[in-house]
């Protein structure tokens, strides 16, 4: 590992970095730090979603995630989901994030994964769930 020598990155919380054989790079920061991140990108995501289920008003009514962000439950309105196209796409959205996410959490790529559930608002009931990596 190499230390870094006075650099913007310096100002990031940046300790070290590696330079991986595929040229990428790898950074080091304290684990607080990262924890931190991760608290953030949590709320940054909750926030992001709340202004989806706000633009989309009598479509979806929630969207809740778990901490790890591979259960998604997303409410809905079902015949007004159905119809709309925009919404169509929250599960793509979800599933982006995750990864994202997982990625991010440094879990290995083969225990990657996540669920969105969809939620008939009248009934209470799944009636869709998106899984991924989608299995054949």
């Amino acid at each position: 590992m190499t230390t870094l020598p006075k650099h913007p990155a310096d100002k990031e919380g940046y300790t070290s970095f590696t330079i991986n054989s595929d040229r990428s790079v790898t950074f080091l920061i304290p684990k607080i730090d990262y924890d931190e991140d991760l608290v953030q990108k949590r709320e940054f995501l909750k926030t992001a979603l709340q202004e989806i289920t706000d633009g989309l008003q009598g479509v979806i009514s929630s969207i809740t995630f778990n901490d790890e962000l591979t259960e998604f439950e997303v409410v809905v309105n079902r015949e007004a989901f159905e119809a709309d196209f925009e919404a169509q796409f929250i599960s793509f959205t979800l599933n982006i994030s995750s990864k994202l996410f997982q990625i991010y959490s440094e879990i290995p790529e083969d225990a990657q994964g996540g669920t969105v559930n969809f939620t008939d608002a009248t009934t209470g009931k799944v009636f869709n769930s998106d899984k991924w990596p989608v299995e054949e």
